[in-house]
């Protein structure tokens, strides 16, 4: 990273901090479909903003995973934003606002500022933008925000940063996996946070439905050119009584598959569209490829959505990766 690169995220992170600081009512918001990340973020700053007597609500258009209620404060997260006119908006973990979803006429209206952790520069901050892709995750520049704000860390705090930790690194096996993350994760435990609760929570805890729909997934994998890939029907989620959560983890299995450089799964939603997921192995830039179809991501790890059927989704994704008959 070049000193110019240093000094504009060090910059960043003031501009942000002022920002929050000087706000009362606050709105938090990120990429549609929530992840663990996205939303130990949110939940850190929910919890700062109880302590420090500030309304603070956040909104998704998508559902908040049930696997993460067992974080403290978790519904406090569904708390509707009964207030008609907020300080400022908080975009966190994407930057443009079309990875916002439904929720960006929330806080269009809005003085905003965004922390991401994603490589690009999208359009949804007017007043401050935060951006550190050399990042683990925006859990851990939250926690490093709360620290330049001189706010005291707890242990609720803490469960909602790490859980997003471990979820962005894939349990510390990612290559985002570096010294900075394992010393905010250790940072985190001298909290009080147990790693084997998070941990059988986030991949011990799942519904019969959830392990019935990987193993349907696994079945209709196909590897091809180092590609492992698979797909979900409709169908398949009302045979089984699977849920959209319940998809969480199938792609580690796919990624799980030996000699192969990119895992993808495909799933159609109820509106007929389908969700593309991408995980890569080498160097492979899945987020770019996810870019190229409206969507976004990591280098590692990436998704998108596509309006054609899934026939047509895994002929494009495929072609896109090189993938040929």
């Amino acid at each position: 990273m070049s000193e110019g690169e240093r000094k504009e995220i060090a910059e960043g992170l003031a501009s942000v901090a002022r920002a929050l600081t000087s706000s009362r009512r606050i709105l938090l918001t990120s990429h549609k479909g929530p992840d663990g990340d996205s939303v130990g973020a949110a939940l850190a700053l929910v919890h700062w903003g109880e302590r420090t007597g500030r309304i603070v609500r956040y909104v998704n258009e998508d559902a908040v995973p049930e696997t993460l209620s067992f974080l403290p404060g978790f519904a406090l997260l569904s708390r509707p934003p009964e207030f008609a006119s907020f300080d400022l908006g908080v975009i966190l973990d994407c930057s443009a606002p079309e990875r916002v979803g439904a929720a960006w006429n929330l806080v269009r209206g809005l003085p905003r500022i965004v922390v991401d952790h994603h490589e690009g520069i999208g359009s949804a901050a007017t007043i401050a933008r935060w951006l550190d892709p050399s990042a683990a995750s925006v859990t851990v520049m939250v926690g490093e925000l709360l620290e330049y704000m001189k706010e005291p860390l707890d242990r609720d705090i803490a469960y909602a940063l790490y859980t997003g930790l471990v979820t962005d690194t894939m349990s510390f096996q990612q290559a985002n996996s570096d010294a900075r993350c394992h010393r905010r994760a250790a940072r985190l435990l001298e909290e009080g946070v147990s790693p084997f609760e998070v941990t059988m929570n986030l991949f011990e805890n799942q519904r019969h439905a959830a392990v019935r729909l990987c193993g349907r997934a696994m079945e209709r994998s196909k590897l091809r050119h180092e590609v492992c890939f698979s797909e979900l029907y409709r169908r398949d989620f009302e045979e089984l009584g699977a849920r959209e959560s319940d998809t969480e983890g199938i792609i580690r299995t796919l990624r799980g598959v030996a000699g192969i450089r990119v895992a993808v799964l495909l799933r159609e939603t109820v509106d007929g569209k389908v969700k593309v997921t991408f995980r890569s192995k080498d160097d492979t830039d899945v987020a770019a490829v996810a870019a190229e179809f409206g969507g976004g991501g990591h280098k590692a790890a990436a998704g998108c959505t596509l309006e054609c059927d899934i026939e047509e989704a895994r002929k494009r994704i495929l072609a896109r990766l090189g993938v040929r008959k």
